[in-house]
């Protein structure tokens, strides 16, 4: 009753999937580099200001440290471009696929700039984007993938809001023991606290961006759930509440907060596998 599944695997929207997937990966490679200049670095010089005691050593790493902060809000400039244009390249793909590229206003340049950037590029995972809703009615369909999207974020960013936790409580604990077993004083424990700050601040600022993202896409998932409950009850799906969806959708994915690609891949299986059975339910 509809050709997503077909029409996902032609080639030319396997180029978008592939595109989108190589600027996401760009643009996690520059959020390492922000990780780098504004944690790593800022940590060693920390240290090493233990050790120094030079004057102009320490003026250096001040000044030094004044040009880091530069470069961090270049580099996050640049990491809102590419995750905009990441976001704009996936728009594309959902509107063809889904066929709402009527509805929607594309920077063709620069999806076509991004296109022949990675049209030498593969991704095992380019197929089967979506899952097989061939027996469902078109606007059903486009539904199940669009929260698809939702639920596979929202579980993701779940696990991830763990992992940063329990990384702070990890270091506390650290910190503490190393404090009593070592009998330190009210100056070393500032001293540490001083040496591991730019870690807390990154991993806190993460944790909130990704409450405030799991916030959001929580919202979103009860919207859905909301449209769920009528299509169990036989109620009919507009196009334009689809068309919403899709919107909401493409403005959550330009901010979103970037998750390494190595933590995807220890839950992908798991979160593949639990998506698996419920297309199998929604398909009876």
């Amino acid at each position: 009753m509809n050709n997503i599944f077909i029409k996902q695997n032609t080639l030319e929207n396997q180029r978008l999937v592939v595109t989108q997937h190589f600027i996401y990966k760009r643009a996690k490679i520059f959020v390492f580099l922000l990780f780098l200049v504004s944690v790593v670095i800022p940590f060693a010089f920390n240290i090493a200001l233990i050790w120094i005691n030079n004057i102009l050593i320490s003026a250096s790493f001040s000044f030094i440290s004044i040009c880091l902060v530069i470069v961090c809000e270049l580099l996050k400039a640049y990491i809102v471009k590419l995750k905009y244009n990441a976001a704009l390249v996936q728009q594309k793909f959902d509107t063809i696929v889904f066929e709402m590229n009527n509805i929607f206003c594309f920077k063709e340049d620069v999806i076509d700039y991004y296109l022949e950037k990675y049209k030498n590029k593969n991704w095992s995972r380019k197929n089967n984007w979506y899952p097989d809703y061939g027996k469902m009615n078109k606007n059903e369909a486009v539904f199940y993938c669009q929260k698809e999207n939702v639920d596979w974020t929202n579980n993701l960013s779940y696990k991830f809001i763990v992992s940063l936790i329990m990384c702070i409580i990890f270091m506390i604990v650290v910190i503490i023991i190393n404090l009593i077993f070592s009998n330190g004083t009210v100056v070393d424990i500032v001293t540490l606290f001083v040496i591991a700050m730019p870690l807390f601040a990154y991993t806190c600022s993460g944790i909130v961006k990704i409450i405030n993202d799991h916030s959001l896409l929580t919202n979103l998932k009860k919207f859905f759930d909301q449209i769920d409950c009528l299509i169990q009850n036989k109620v009919k799906i507009e196009s334009s509440m689809l068309e919403n969806l899709q919107w909401m959708i493409f403005c959550f994915r330009q901010n979103q907060y970037l998750i390494p690609d190595w933590f995807e891949v220890l839950f992908h299986n798991k979160l593949l596998n639990s998506e698996k059975i419920k297309v199998k339910r929604r398909n009876m």
